[in-house]
């Protein structure tokens, strides 16, 4: 299939981009791995291992694979537990930190150099380069002693160990170091979004150093060529064993690769795979492309394409009505509940039957699969429109480039990501594009304007380093004059002045609150989200906000006691308003003083009651205002933002009232409280039972929002794809918990029960810097930080409750809903898996 190349602006000239990766299949029998017995002895004080790893399946919740190793003797490279390992049976470390996160790729770096005089020192591993916190394993070798990692009467493998302990995942530029100690600057840099990117390495090798890049596509024995090639100069090649590049579904010769960022619509790419964070019960195996079955529980894949998408299954045993294949709504489709063929929000056909379903109705029936067969599936998201062939003919007579013959229609605008499913322990694989497609996804052999699923083929985001308009910020109080830079909030020190800065004291609880400060309402006035309480004096304890973030002061414990921790949440608006309109102008009823994207406007804020003051970012999707209620049910509000906000928090500024919350997924019968934990409820004098619109929001006649005369800050937020979502889930009160897809890789979470009384949570990547993130502050109250409950993975895509309820209370309690918001570091088309 060719496929056209879009040069895309995100292109960086200097980027190396790995053009190929090698699949390690873990089963029962025939698993994948190279060989090799190295031809003289590695004895020394120094060497250095990099490589580029996408995880596949766990095996009964861990992940013991091996990336490269032998004997117990010998140092060896693994994952333990979920965890990273490097060492033998005498000196080993391994990493706090878990990796589980199987829709993207890692960059893992260990090094040797015993010659240290630092103990710890001696061995280390890094992951997209950090260097990893030591975890239940830190037994370290003596100063300068020698240590035999490569052995000339010992056989090595990679992908396993000689023990087992096969690896599932693939691997891409793999290379080993003999007798250096390196950094991993040598294979890799932060590219100018702040994302950990290959860097092609240019050094010696050593005598028993290799370079695996895996692009000569043929089976290694007894020579140096294929995939076992190593491309340092050594000839110290590796031997296949069961490796397939055979088409079909063994290829393991892959164009799954970690995100380059480079060009769009082209074969090398993060591809999707099957979700295993989104399985109520098949196996999934073969590196997420295989899916056995006893139960009749769908699978989702970890790519939701918004563009033209082709990928196909390939039915290895059937049965009647077992195999399905189509599209589900991650909005409200839960695999633990539903089949797509039964559920409103999916589509796609049971092979077996030639059924086709639309958002749980049978409304066709074409063509019938059955074993062996390969069934493809098309899409159009701007339609709506889906095909399917079997065995490269399309049902209906379809031809997808065309438009025509489709067989059915879901849903525009929705979020998809592939479905399948596999019914009474029948089986099959998937192919997004990463090995060669068994048919083109064309009615002809013209070019198709349908892709491949990787994110490479995901458009340009909007803010592609989150970095530059959201921060989350730890620092240390010192009692006394305290510049917070938000530099420290990313990897390339990228900074910003912010108009909305929320600080909380981490380890001090009672008596603490909350501080919310904006550029709106001016510097000198606070408020609490934890307290009824309007506008207090921050004079003397928040001293400015600056182009690198802000200024604290004083002695007070909400703000900057000495030695306390803090975080300050902080978001870019559209800066400081200090230029009144013309009463009237632009349809602004009254004077008042509105900047959208830091420029004056005169632009029409439609509302019947005038912004005081508003500050708009447009492109982050995020604005201030402030107005004085007129006790009028179905006012408007002028926000700025030109699309409707999805959340909006509301507080009174001059009486004791509660924040008021609206969120798209409880909808405009319902509000929340963010200061109490209630669960949401139902009332017209919050939100006048209406939906916010492009230009404004209605409100009713309550106090909360618009009692007459009073005073009202209200902070909007809208939904930017692949840096903010807001949404919903349903508890499982399981440790595996739900899945949330949300585009991106996330900086800040906030969740709260909808159904049940129970606190709202915040978590956030700066002070839970990898998973599991259990460090939690509640809004609602002064309580100080704990990581007590709450078990919560954050991922390249989303995030992942990873405990039952009694753990994970109040975020997984089962039947519950729950609504979230959250903001991105990094665009899932650019992200590492954490």
């Amino acid at each position: 299939m060719g496929l056209p190349v879009e040069v895309n602006p995100l292109f960086l000239e200097n980027q190396y981009a790995i053009q190929r990766s090698l699949r390690f299949r873990q089963g029962s029998s025939n698993n994948a791995y190279l060989s090799r017995t190295p031809a003289s002895t590695t004895s020394g004080t120094k060497c250095t291992f990099s490589a580029w790893i996408k995880l596949g399946s766990l095996t009964s919740g861990t992940n013991n694979g091996t990336v490269i190793g032998a004997a117990d003797n010998y140092y060896y490279f693994q994952y333990y537990n979920n965890s990273v390992y490097f060492g033998n049976s005498v000196y080993a470390i391994n990493t706090a930190a878990i990796y589980r996160d199987f829709s993207s790729w890692y960059h893992v770096f260990f090094v040797v150099d015993t010659t240290l005089a630092t103990t710890n020192d001696r061995t280390q591993i890094w992951v997209n380069g950090v260097r990893q916190a030591v975890g239940s394993f830190n037994t370290q070798p003596a100063q300068n002693a020698t240590f035999t990692f490569l052995n000339s009467n010992q056989l090595y493998y990679i992908g396993a160990r000689s023990s087992g302990n096969y690896f599932d995942g693939y691997l891409a530029e793999v290379n080993f170091i003999d007798g250096l100690a390196l950094t991993p600057s040598s294979f890799g840099q932060y590219n100018e979004f702040g994302v950990w990117s290959p860097r092609k390495y240019g050094g010696s090798y050593g005598t028993n150093g290799f370079y695996l890049q895996f692009t000569d596509i043929a089976l290694t024995s007894g020579s140096n060529a294929g995939l076992g090639k190593d491309f340092s100069g050594n000839t110290n090649y590796w031997t296949t064993n069961n490796i397939s590049v055979t088409p079909g579904t063994t290829y393991d010769a892959m164009t799954d690769v970690p995100p380059p960022l480079t060009i769009q619509n082209v074969r090398a790419g993060n591809y999707a795979t099957l979700n295993p964070l989104v399985n109520a019960g098949s196996t999934i195996s073969n590196a997420n492309l295989t899916i056995t079955a006893s139960t009749g529980y769908d699978v989702t894949g970890t790519q939701s394409p918004n563009y033209k998408c082709y990928f196909e299954m390939t039915i290895a045993s059937s049965a009647a009505n077992s195999s399905r294949i189509g599209m589900g709504d991650v909005s409200v489709y839960n695999p633990w509940v539903n089949n797509f063929n039964s559920v409103n929000g999916a589509f796609g056909v049971i092979a077996q039957t030639g059924k086709v379903y639309v958002n749980g109705v049978n409304t066709a029936t074409y063509s019938t699969a059955a074993a062996n067969d390969v069934v493809g599936f098309a899409f159009d998201p701007a339609t709506g429109k889906f095909w399917y062939s079997v065995n490269g003919v399309w049902a209906n007579s379809g031809d997808p480039d065309a438009g025509t013959g489709n067989v059915g229609t879901g849903t525009v605008g929705l979020t998809y990501v592939p479905v399948f499913a596999f019914f009474t322990s029948t089986s099959g694989s998937v192919n997004f594009g990463q090995r060669p497609f068994s048919y083109s996804p064309s009615s002809t052999n013209k070019n198709s304007t349908f892709y491949p699923i990787n994110t490479n083929n995901l458009p340009s985001p909007t803010i592609p380093n989150g970095a530059r308009v959201m921060a989350a910020t730890t620092y240390a109080g010192t009692s006394s004059s305290n510049p917070v830079s938000n530099s420290s909030n990313n990897t390339l020190g990228t900074t910003f002045q912010p108009d909305f800065v929320w600080i909380k004291n981490r380890n001090y609880g009672a008596g603490t609150n909350h501080v919310l400060i904006d550029s709106v309402r001016g510097i000198s006035n606070g408020l609490a989200s934890n307290l009824t309480n309007g506008d207090f004096s921050t004079t003397g304890n928040f001293s400015s906000i600056n182009p690198t973030g802000f200024t604290v002061a004083g002695t007070a414990r909400d703000y900057n006691f000495l030695n306390d921790t803090f975080v300050g949440w902080q978001w870019l608006g559209g800066g400081t308003p200090t230029v009144n309109n013309t009463a009237g102008a632009g349809n602004v009823p009254t004077a008042g003083s509105v900047l959208i994207n830091g420029a004056n406007s005169t632009s029409a804020l439609a509302g019947s009651i005038a912004a005081t003051r508003l500050s708009a970012n447009t492109p982050a999707g995020f604005s201030v205002v402030t107005y004085t209620g007129n006790g009028t049910s179905g006012a408007t509000v002028g926000h700025g933002l030109g699309v409707a906000p999805s959340m909006i928090l509301v507080k009174c500024r001059n009486s004791a009232l509660n924040w008021c919350v609206y969120h798209a997924s409880i909808g405009n019968t319902n509000f929340l409280i963010l200061d109490t934990t209630a669960a949401a409820s139902a009332s017209s004098t919050a939100w006048n039972n209406t939906t916010p619109s492009s230009s404004f929001y209605t409100v009713g006649a309550g106090g909360l929002v618009n009692a007459n005369t009073n005073t009202y800050v209200a902070y909007c937020f809208a939904p930017v794809a692949g840096y903010s979502a807001f949404g919903s889930y349903t508890g499982n009160n399981s440790a595996d918990g739900p899945f949330v897809y949300l585009g991106f890789r996330p900086r800040f979470l906030m969740i709260k029960d909808t159904t049940s009384a129970s606190a709202w949570w915040i978590g956030d990547s700066s002070r839970a810097t990898y998973n599991v993130v259990a460090a939690s502050l509640f809004p609602n109250t002064s309580g100080a930080e704990s990581s007590v409950y709450n078990q919560c993975d954050f991922l390249s895509n989303g995030f992942k409750w990873r405990a039952n309820n009694a753990n994970s209370w109040p975020n997984n309690v089962s039947g519950n809903t729950y609504i979230y918001a959250a903001f991105a570091e990094n665009p899932f088309r650019m992200a590492l898996a954490r």
